[in-house]
């Protein structure tokens, strides 16, 4: 059954924006509170701005809002190359096309570290920076690294188009990544619906397949640990309590973490996984409301 919250959520329906990027057509949303200070939020992989839905009317009477889709992503434009560097660039560009001066980050998995490397290479736009189930580890990027793809593009059934007759079809073969079950199936329905387009040939996945092939590697850029000490604004950041990240054989990953913010800058979503704000969704907003309105510069 899908409760009342979600649903009064969703009637708090944002506005769609496109905006050119280095060639590429940026999509983002925006639920807009003039005079109120910017929040932009950040999908990680495989997600995309519709991810937010449901957690930004919870938090936009204090707040102008929007949530990106990275190119390759959603509704945004696939690129024949992505970086770490393209990127941040996108997130700059919706903050300046939003007219932000006060502007806080709240990124997800993959998008915490685009959304870190942002601090790092647009220092000063961003004040606040939340970090939600993203790792953030000091190992030495290599001295070998080219400006090249990581991976390169091939041919497989991990990238090739797969096409399904109807919307439903597609939603069916919808699954998280990486992967853990959720039991908020109302949620998993509304993210899977807005992860497909409709093509002459039937329904197919929004996401670029071959994204992480075709990204290059950034080898001037510090690690994450680095980038998150040296950035000069607020920081929090939110895991969830049985996110594999964090927990087993990971919890070094937790204890770099507690490093950099410990006590209630740390949030812990008690019983979610990776995906924090598809499980436990009104816990995650209650955590965000805590640092982002009580968060100290360190």
């Amino acid at each position: 059954m899908t409760p009342t919250w979600f649903k009064e959520s969703l009637n708090h329906q944002p506005s769609a924006h496109f905006i050119d990027v280095s060639g590429a057509k940026i999509h983002y949303l925006s639920w807009f509170n003039p005079g109120k200070p910017g929040l932009l939020f950040v999908h990680g992989h495989a997600a995309h701005a519709h991810w937010w839905d449901f957690i930004a009317p919870g938090l936009a009477t204090d707040y102008s809002i929007a949530a990106i889709d990275l190119s390759g992503s959603g509704d945004s434009d696939h690129r024949k190359l992505y970086s770490t560097e393209i990127f941040a660039e996108e997130i700059a560009a919706v903050i300046a096309a939003e007219g932000w001066d006060d502007v806080s980050l709240v990124a997800h998995s993959f998008g915490g570290v685009m959304a870190r490397s942002t601090t790092f290479l647009y220092p000063g736009l961003i004040q606040t920076m939340v970090l939600v189930d993203s790792v953030v580890n000091g190992r030495a990027r290599s001295a070998k690294a080219v400006e090249k793809p990581i991976r390169s593009p091939r041919r497989s059934r991990a990238t090739q188009e797969r096409i399904y007759k109807t919307i439903s079809e597609g939603q069916r073969r919808f699954r998280l990544k990486p992967p853990q079950p959720c039991e908020n199936a109302y949620i998993i329905d509304h993210i899977s619906r807005h992860s497909l387009k409709e093509t002459q040939k039937g329904y197919t996945f929004k996401l670029d397949r071959k994204l992480f092939a075709k990204l290059k590697a950034s080898p001037n850029l510090p690690n994450g640990l680095k980038m998150v000490q040296a950035f000069m604004g607020t920081k929090g950041f939110v895991i969830g309590e049985d996110s594999h990240f964090f927990t087993g054989i990971n919890t070094t990953n937790l204890e770099t973490l507690q490093s950099l913010r410990p006590g209630k800058y740390l949030q812990v979503i008690s019983g979610a996984r990776h995906h924090v704000f598809l499980d436990k969704p009104q816990s995650f907003i209650r955590s965000l409301k805590t640092l982002l309105s009580s968060n100290p510069a360190v």
